[in-house]
């Protein structure tokens, strides 16, 4: 088998479908006017010194909040200005949400075990007020190199005394040994003080970081579980204006990859990799169903009417369960041997189609839950892509769906890919789509 990278992928694709949603008269969806964008055409481009990595848009659409390793950038959408950058942790962020209703409230965790400085450290999630940090004196972009420069030079002139010489680039090189040091101490302080919990948020396929009121929030007592074993897996949901009162949930093992509430909040849902899938009552902590797949589970989601809860586990079968009732299995739309994970799911607002999106070749399906069949499907091709025969087989693993969620009241699905870094909207009413790609994968 030989090998392949994201690069050279990136070189040898070229976008193509090989099945594409269908209007009413049998057609593939066409474009929309002016529905083929690029990179290039967007509204507002933003830099940064380093790779923003998670992002989060407050639920009125005024602010972004984009995580940068291990600080957090806050912008107005309106001016496109940044109001403050959040220092609190000293290891990446793997997690920010802003809270429902309350765009002034944002929440975000870190993630120690892949930091070689402190693998061992707990993971922290901090609870921050916007308007708090913007009163605060705000550290400059290079307010930290300065200091580190003139720490670096003040030792520079000690050992000078010493008859130790350094020239202007060893300085320089000292002040980049110092930085990080600086600032790590730095952020430490400015995290003092704020609300804090010692656990990790569970940010994976669209899980559901707050309740949607807004007023409690889930995570993940103490380190990640270790995956594919026996480990315990404890889920804290707790008051976000009284962080002492909660509810522990114990019964999970291995890796948690979703939870999430109905969207009346009597019930929550948590799936993990331990073959179990697990419907409880938040208020009590009465494990009121327990559903055995054995098999490692990705994602899940509540219908908006809590009618049916849907998952979808490691074989990439989608299950939709009846909470009506009494959690008895509704309906199962069975992966194939070929198919990849599906590890994103949406429920369109009418409470009877649910879109589902495959990792190999971009799969998107619309399933109509009521009816029980398939609606849609999208599927790409890598007929137009350059590679070599042997490698075109792999590329086909390369380029899958990321999150697929209905918008605009359920008119419009949008859908991310990864691979080929394009999103997809398909409006399902007027039967036409746009898609927003790369500049050099542009199809013509």
């Amino acid at each position: 088998m030989p090998s392949y990278s994201s690069d050279e992928f990136m070189a040898d694709w070229r976008y193509a479908v090989e099945q594409d949603f269908t209007t009413s008269a049998g057609k593939p969806y066409p474009y929309a006017d002016n529905g083929k964008l690029q990179w290039g055409n967007e509204v507002k481009k933003m830099t940064f010194k380093k790779q923003p990595h998670l992002g989060s848009v407050s639920h009125d659409g005024k602010f972004l909040a984009l995580a940068v390793e291990h600080d957090i950038h806050v912008v107005d959408t309106q001016t496109w200005e940044t109001l403050t950058v959040l220092k609190g942790h000293t290891s990446k962020i793997n997690a920010v949400a802003f809270r429902p209703n309350d765009a002034r409230t944002l929440i975000s965790c870190d993630q120690p075990m892949y930091d070689r400085r402190e693998p061992e450290k707990e993971p922290t999630i901090i609870l921050w007020s916007i308007e708090e940090e913007q009163a605060k004196t705000s550290l400059g972009e290079d307010s930290l190199s300065s200091v580190a420069r003139a720490a670096a030079s003040v030792v520079g002139d000690k050992l000078a005394e010493l008859s130790v010489s350094l020239d202007r680039a060893k300085i320089q090189d000292l002040g980049a040994v110092f930085e990080p040091a600086i600032e790590r101490l730095v952020t430490e302080y400015m995290a003092a003080g704020k609300p804090t919990l010692q656990g990790q948020l569970v940010f994976s396929h669209e899980s559901q970081v707050f309740s949607p009121s807004g007023q409690y929030v889930a995570y993940i007592l103490g380190k990640r579980p270790c995956s594919n074993r026996d480990d315990p897996c404890d889920i804290k949901i707790i008051s976000v204006d009284d962080l002492t009162k909660g509810m522990t949930l114990k019964g999970h093992t291995d890796a948690m990859m979703w939870f999430g509430w109905n969207s009346d909040e009597s019930l929550f849902a948590s799936v993990s990799w331990g073959g179990t899938i697990r419907i409880w009552d938040p208020k009590t902590g009465h494990e009121k169903h327990l559903f055995r797949t054995d098999h490692q589970n990705w994602t899940g989601s509540f219908s908006p009417d809590s009618k049916y809860f849907a998952t979808v586990d490691g074989k990439a079968n989608v299950r939709v369960y009846s909470m009506a009732s009494d959690g008895q299995l509704h309906w199962t739309y069975e992966g194939l041997q070929a198919d990849r994970w599906r590890r994103t799911i949406s429920w369109h607002p009418n409470n009877q189609w649910l879109a589902v999106g495959g990792e190999k070749c971009g799969e998107l399906l619309l399933l109509d839950i009521e009816e029980k069949k398939l609606l849609q499907k999208r599927l790409l091709s890598v007929d137009a892509s350059t590679g070599k025969d042997e490698v075109r087989h792999m590329m086909k693993s390369f380029v899958g769906t990321y999150e697929v969620k209905f918008v605009d009241g359920g008119n419009k699905l949008a859908v991310w890919t990864f691979g080929d870094d394009s999103i997809e909207v398909y409006d399902i009413n007027r039967e036409v789509k746009w898609r927003f790609a790369r500049s050099r994968q542009m199809e013509r």
